[in-house]
């Protein structure tokens, strides 16, 4: 499993793209601050997670699972 941070973001819009075009994109979790990202998240065949990386609880859960994460 993968996360990436700020999974919303601009980087990450391409960094998805990339998993998905790897055929890696349904073992990818994104982390997204505002459940309004969620869209741009799914839209690359990514799954959206709600949490910050400033939030020890919510990135513990974000990352059961995680072999990679890339942080952007």
């Amino acid at each position: 499993m993968i996360l990436v941070t700020g999974a919303a973001g601009y980087v990450a819009g391409f960094t998805l793209q990339a998993l998905q075009a790897a055929g890696k994109a349904a073992q990818v979790r994104g982390l997204i601050r505002n459940p309004a990202g969620a869209a741009r998240v799914t839209r690359w065949g990514a799954m959206p997670v709600t949490g910050d990386v400033s939030d020890p609880a919510s990135l513990r859960a974000a990352m059961a699972g995680v072999d990679v994460v890339i942080h952007l």
